[in-house]
């Protein structure tokens, strides 16, 4: 049976703008990704949003090359990670450093990227961290944990061979990222693992 809705996970990145489609039975069918490179601040937020685009435009072409595969009226939804200030603030509070401006930047990012895809998307969801993660802690071990489970889920073989960065088995890697505009390498999943958990919590929650 084709699939009648698809999700869209975002984890906004300031220099590694990711996508990745899951669908409703959550089967993981495809991640993108667009490098943000040579521009500092204000610049490469702009820059970042010239590139909103262009994932979007991967992310159309996708969807039209492999029409065949999903019901002919699919619903596209995208789920994007939330920023939150005053959880930074007391993350900072507890000695862990996190700089005001690269949160202001992810916000920033966020807001580009719900923009973009908002003219394929029904709904957008913009979800906070602890929503949709829970409680663990932003560090490399508990990350591989998460996203292990991401994997378990999705019928994802697991590769592990690098220290902080679970990526799918190479023969997995080929047709997940077929159409992806940028290179992607195993150490990219470090940021892309986030977005297909997005649009696994988007397909678990029926958004």
């Amino acid at each position: 049976m084709k699939p009648k809705k698809l999700y869209v996970g975002i984890d906004p990145d300031l220099r590694k703008l990711s996508a990745a489609i899951v669908s409703e039975d959550k089967k993981p069918y495809a991640v993108f990704l667009r490098r943000n490179k040579g521009s500092k601040d204000d610049q490469a937020v702009a820059n970042a949003a010239y590139l909103a685009c262009r994932l979007v435009e991967d992310v159309i072409a996708y969807l039209l090359s492999e029409a065949e595969l999903f019901d002919t009226m699919c619903k596209v939804v995208t789920v994007v990670e939330s920023q939150s200030m005053m959880h930074t603030k007391h993350m900072r509070e507890k000695g862990q450093k996190v700089k005001y401006d690269d949160i202001l930047h992810t916000g920033q990012v966020a807001g580009c990227l719900m923009g973009a895809f908002s003219n394929i998307s029904q709904p957008m969801c913009l979800v906070q961290p602890i929503t949709w993660k829970g409680t663990l802690p932003k560090d490399a071990a508990h990350n591989f944990v998460a996203h292990r489970r991401y994997y378990n889920t999705l019928g994802i073989t697991a590769v592990d061979d690098l220290a902080t960065c679970i990526h799918p088995d190479p023969s997995q890697t080929e047709w997940l990222c077929k159409f992806s505009e940028d290179k992607i390498n195993p150490g990219d999943f470090a940021d892309i693992n986030d977005s297909l958990g997005l649009a696994l919590y988007g397909a678990k929650k029926g958004l």
